[in-house]
């Protein structure tokens, strides 16, 4: 089991890598899921809820562990690859910043954030 946690691992930290808006600053080897921060200005129990009720992934939002926890997010890589994969498109495609998080097509924003906003 723990082999499949450290492949799960490494994946989940690729897809991290590849967002412009999460960064891994530490890298948990003996644990079961990931804790990135994310570089704009959302609550981590918003961003947790949207990308629940949106996008069905499920996430711990970073104030769940106290007010430090603020701006980052926690990511299980405890199932299996496949998940992982699809749960990380859709979490990369939520703050993908070329796409509104609403209608997925406006590319409305303000530019203190990061993240797309419809103005429809």
């Amino acid at each position: 089991m723990q082999g499949i946690y450290a492949e799960n691992r490494l994946l989940m930290i690729e897809w991290i890598n590849k967002s412009v808006y999460l960064d891994l600053a530490c890298e948990l080897e003996e644990a079961f899921y990931c804790f990135p921060a994310y570089r704009f200005e959302m609550g981590s129990v918003d961003l947790a809820t949207r990308l629940i009720g949106k996008y069905h992934v499920a996430t711990v939002p970073g104030l769940a562990f106290g007010d430090c926890g603020e701006g980052f997010l926690r990511l299980s890589y405890a199932t299996t690859r496949e998940e992982i994969k699809e749960a990380m498109e859709r979490v990369v495609e939520q703050i993908d910043p070329e796409k509104c998080v609403e209608c997925g097509t406006c590319q409305d924003t303000c530019p203190d954030l990061a993240i797309w906003v419809c103005e429809e």
